[in-house]
């Protein structure tokens, strides 16, 4: 990770793609680029202020030194990414496909290049109870004997901590447990508005079964946070109430529809380290399941939660905010490099690599 800090900081930047992805890319890095590379450079001279230049001039290029980004489809990159290779330029290092360096490398880039802790996505968990017993919770939740609210006062400390660090969230999620079980909700979110230079966009994912105050609609609707509604097939639930709330208040909000939900975790530790390995790294978790749960950054709140239930931890589980003391030191961690985390063993992952159908919300008796 530090490598590729390092090589952001000291490389220059260039596209082979002046046309709708360059575009986007541009964009993207706030024209941080100093070149791109297009067959079409005679007749358009330059994209976003951005001078555009003859394909053939990135053999002069030095790759200790610069960085290819190829922002058209996947054919035309490929086979200039294969003349390339063998000449100093390596995938993944100083040669990316545009998707693959904006999933995957964004961190890297920001840090490296603007001294910025950047973060696509990132959860905060404000409480372990829920007015919910999900027999298939992906956070396990009913193996927490003693769920609690995050005290007030310790939750605003993680705030300071963690904004201290982090420069911007792309998009911010507050869960649980239930987020609207917290007694001090209100009082919370008064205190991250604070923040609001540090974030995109917010949200509150409920399970919709309890009604939030009038107080609380209306300081969402002023402060741009919407609701994230999973609908459950339970007698509790309160959705259509809810909605009716947001459109009086004019809180933004969606609907999580699932016609299915995946059977995520197993009684028993898987054996081979291959196979867990293997779905730790092909799981979403990668820059998208990162969070905070009381003062700890990990890189999958689920597989966190699942053995907060068990009270089984490692150090690799789980980065201290309280200890932390560098950006460099939480992005190295959430670029998820390091080895699968102890919840691994037990997980079956996503979408994607899990195909093991159950029922949605099915309640724990």
């Amino acid at each position: 990770m530090r490598d590729r800090v390092s090589i952001f900081r000291n490389s220059k930047i260039y596209l082979y793609g002046a046309g709708k992805i360059g575009h986007e890319v541009t964009v993207e890095l706030k024209n941080d680029i100093d070149g791109i590379f297009d067959r079409r450079y005679e007749e358009l001279r330059t994209l976003n202020g951005i001078p555009i230049m003859n394909p053939a001039e990135i053999m002069n290029l030095n790759p200790v030194d610069s960085i290819l980004i190829f922002s058209v489809g996947m054919n035309v990159a490929d086979s200039i990414m294969q003349l390339v290779e063998g000449l100093g330029w390596v995938r993944n290092i100083n040669l990316y496909y545009y998707s693959d360096f904006m999933q995957n490398n964004l961190m890297e880039y920001y840090l490296g290049r603007k001294n910025k802790l950047y973060i696509p996505d990132f959860t905060i968990s404000i409480t372990t109870k829920c007015s919910l017993k999900c027999k298939n919770c992906s956070q396990q939740l009913h193996r927490i004997k003693d769920k609690s609210d995050r005290n007030i006062n310790d939750l605003k400390k993680d705030l300071s901590n963690l904004f201290r660090y982090v420069d911007y969230v792309d998009n911010l999620a507050i869960i649980g447990g239930e987020p609207f079980a917290h007694s001090k909700l209100n009082i919370f979110l008064k205190e991250l508005v604070k923040y609001r230079s540090k974030y995109k966009k917010c949200r509150i994912v409920t399970n919709a079964t309890i009604l939030p105050s009038k107080d609380i609609l209306i300081f969402m609707a002023q402060n741009n946070i919407y609701l994230e509604l999973t609908r459950y097939n339970v007698a509790q639930s309160k959705i259509e109430v809810i909605t009716k709330q947001c459109k009086d208040f004019n809180v933004q909000y969606n609907i999580s529809d699932h016609e299915y939900w995946l059977e995520m975790w197993n009684e028993t530790p898987k054996l081979n380290d291959d196979e867990v390995n293997w779905i730790f790294k092909n799981c979403v978790v990668k820059n998208h399941c990162a969070g905070m749960i009381n003062g700890y950054i990990t890189v999958c709140t689920c597989a966190f939660m699942y053995m907060l239930g068990k009270d089984n931890f490692c150090e690799s589980d789980y980065l201290d905010l309280y200890k932390t003391q560098s950006k460099e030191t939480i992005l190295e961690y959430l670029s998820a490099n390091m080895a699968w985390l102890t919840g691994c063993k037990y997980c079956n992952g996503l979408y994607g690599i899990n195909d093991k159908k159950i029922l949605v919300g099915e309640q724990l008796k």
